[in-house]
């Protein structure tokens, strides 16, 4: 009896601890399943030694306040399938082929006023759906709304925060965004649904997006992500077999309209051109609208040769020959800010695509965007200051010149009261040593 009491003793101890393991278990895993959604690297000083260094967004990074939240999406590694050599820096960290990068931009001095706070998202499967991309995007969107706002919940039902991030995505990373994008007006998928009233993305800015999708060859092959960015068929607008049901019209749903809309017509129509979409860019705002309205759709991309034939893979400003009318890199919602830069380099159009993202001219239009919440006026003929080949970005103009009779008198005027404050004293100076030699 004794050793049979022991015994169920025993084995409700051993049960009891089980419990207790497998409760600690699923806590731990739902926490770290929490922050494990995406992988996504900011810069903290961790020691307070005033150095900042490489660390992963989580739960116990620093809160901070004020700066500028923005999210860089990388683009596709063809180099490794599970993106070993982190392609995130080679987009935005490292100078490529004599061009600078946006970090170097960043970390200029002169620079400094743009207060931005940079957060940088790795995609490891290369591979997988863009779904996927898309829903780490939007993981990562609600935690660092939560790093800047700690009263933020991530996916809370009826959020409320007055930060806004803002997201600039390069080639397939363009697409991603864009996705999530959608999302938050509109069921994606079985990514979250839409809150309502809730945008938190101020800016879009896409370099070099494929955002009509692309006419890529064998290369799609073993890729559901490039069969997706290939709108689900081969160069010869043939159906992939394999992956047909997750690729099949993936430009064209997210599109949200025909994707031979884009197509010119055969035989060539000289009346023909490209129609307004605003399904291309859901909760877009203009560009003389507040964050408030929506989001800024920006897309920069290289203008084309003198027979307007584009000079990137993934298209440029004018509709392309391709048999569904992909490779057209242009957004053709009406309130879009469409940019063609001339200045990006290349032999190939390989070459522009991978250039685009370091070209100074592409780097500045982003970041000053993202500064004033706007693109410059005349923005094809915009242009830097550099220091060396890195891009100084142009601060706003003060509030008191932005008036139109102070932009022409202004500065005059300043100069005026600045000769007559020092003349007046000078004049009373006068005065009295005159009125000392005369005497009384």
């Amino acid at each position: 009896m004794g050793c049979a009491t022991r015994r169920t003793q025993g084995v409700l101890f051993n049960l009891r601890h089980l419990g207790i393991f497998l409760a600690a278990f699923w806590v731990a895993s739902w926490v770290s399943t929490v922050w494990a959604q995406a992988e996504v690297y900011v810069y903290v000083d961790l020691d307070g030694d005033g150095v900042k260094e490489e660390t992963t967004l989580s739960a116990t990074t620093p809160a901070l306040q004020g700066k500028i939240p923005v999210l860089f999406v990388h683009g596709h590694n063809l180099l490794s399938q599970n993106d070993a050599d982190f392609n995130f820096r080679k987009n935005w960290h490292n100078p490529h082929d004599g061009l600078p990068s946006f970090k170097q931009t960043l970390e200029l001095p002169e620079n400094a006023w743009l207060d931005i706070e940079p957060y940088y998202i790795r995609f490891q499967d290369q591979n997988r759906s863009i779904v996927e991309d898309a829903r780490e995007i939007g993981w990562a969107v609600e935690h660092i709304l939560h790093r800047h706002d700690p009263n933020h919940a991530p996916f809370t039902p009826n959020p409320f925060t007055n930060v806004k991030v803002a997201i600039i995505g390069y080639s397939k990373g363009t697409i991603s965004s864009r996705l999530y994008l959608k999302s938050l007006h509109e069921q994606q998928y079985d990514l979250p649904p839409p809150r309502d009233g809730f945008n938190p993305v101020s800016e879009f800015i896409a370099i070099a997006p494929p955002n009509h999708g692309l006419a890529a060859g064998i290369i799609t092959a073993v890729s559901l992500a490039l069969k997706q960015l290939n709108n689900g068929y081969r160069y010869d607008c043939s159906p992939y077999i394999v992956d047909q049901a997750e690729s099949k019209d993936f430009i064209e749903n997210l599109n949200g309209h025909a994707i031979g809309d884009s197509q010119p017509p055969s035989p060539p129509d000289p009346n023909w051109s490209l129609g307004d979409y605003p399904q291309e860019a859901p909760g877009s705002r203009s560009n003389s609208g507040p964050t408030s309205a929506g989001t800024l759709h920006v897309a920069l991309y290289p203008n084309s040769d003198a027979n307007g034939v584009a000079r990137d893979v993934v298209g440029g400003h004018y509709a392309s020959n391709d048999c569904q009318g992909r490779v057209l890199a242009r957004n053709l919602a009406p309130d879009a800010e469409n940019i063609e830069v001339s200045a990006i380099p290349g032999q190939n159009t390989t070459d522009v695509h991978v250039n685009t993202v370091h070209t100074p001219e592409v780097i500045c239009l982003a970041l000053y965007t993202v500064g004033h919440h706007r693109v410059p006026n005349n923005p094809s003929t915009f242009v830097c200051e550099k220091i060396g080949q890195i891009p100084r970005i142009p601060q706003p103009t003060p509030w008191w010149c932005k008036w139109w009779w102070c932009k022409l008198w202004c500065r005059w005027w300043i100069i005026l009261g600045l000769v007559a404050m020092g003349l007046i004293p000078y004049i009373y100076w006068l005065r009295r040593r005159r009125m000392t030699r005369i005497g009384p």
